[in-house]
């Protein structure tokens, strides 16, 4: 192999090597993206389960409360029902 073409290899080694190292810079900006968009998923994952049980402690709550109220206004419709059924 002559000198000649080992410095056409050698070019075209570098300028692939170079080429690998562009796409390498790509590569490594995309994953430095990719992982903050994952880690800014998670924070909202984080927040909206934090919503969630707020909303399931609020949503017991109310339902605890309907409850009370039905049973006290069954309570007033029996004791509404007593009076008017003894003024009969």
């Amino acid at each position: 192999m002559t000198l000649g073409h080992r410095v056409v290899i050698l070019s075209y080694l570098l300028f692939r090597l170079g080429h690998v190292e562009e796409k390498y810079g790509e590569t490594e900006s995309r994953i430095a993206e990719l992982e903050s968009r994952i880690a800014e998923l998670e924070r909202e994952l984080i927040a909206s389960e934090r919503d969630r049980s707020d909303l399931k402690g609020t949503l017991a709550s109310t339902e605890g409360e309907l409850r009370a109220l039905r049973v006290e206004s069954d309570n007033d419709v029996r004791r509404w029902q007593q009076k008017v059924g003894g003024k009969l």
